[in-house]
């Protein structure tokens, strides 16, 4: 038995999100997209920031998840890239 196989071309597929300054490029992106927005919605479920409620450690730890997340994106990478680039000259 012969198989055969077969050559599969990808075409870069950038998405801007609209209100956004985020691009989604690939399956990671979309990916921590989505786990970006949960943070942003855990944010907001907090309440305003100095309310009596207001609990700061949890808003802490998850604007740096956030913050870790953001610079997991592909983007960035390529922000990184220039930055390095420029800094060898």
């Amino acid at each position: 038995m012969i198989y055969k196989r077969s050559v599969t071309r990808k075409v870069l597929n950038i998405q801007v999100i609209p209100g956004s300054n985020m691009e989604i490029r690939n399956d990671n992106d979309r990916r921590l997209w989505f786990r970006i927005k949960s943070i942003d919605k855990k944010l907001d479920s907090l309440g305003k920031i100095g309310s009596e409620n207001f609990d700061w450690l949890t808003w802490e730890s998850l604007t740096d998840e956030s913050a870790r997340l953001y610079s997991e994106l592909s983007v960035m990478d390529d922000i990184l890239k220039v930055v390095r680039n420029q800094m060898q000259k």
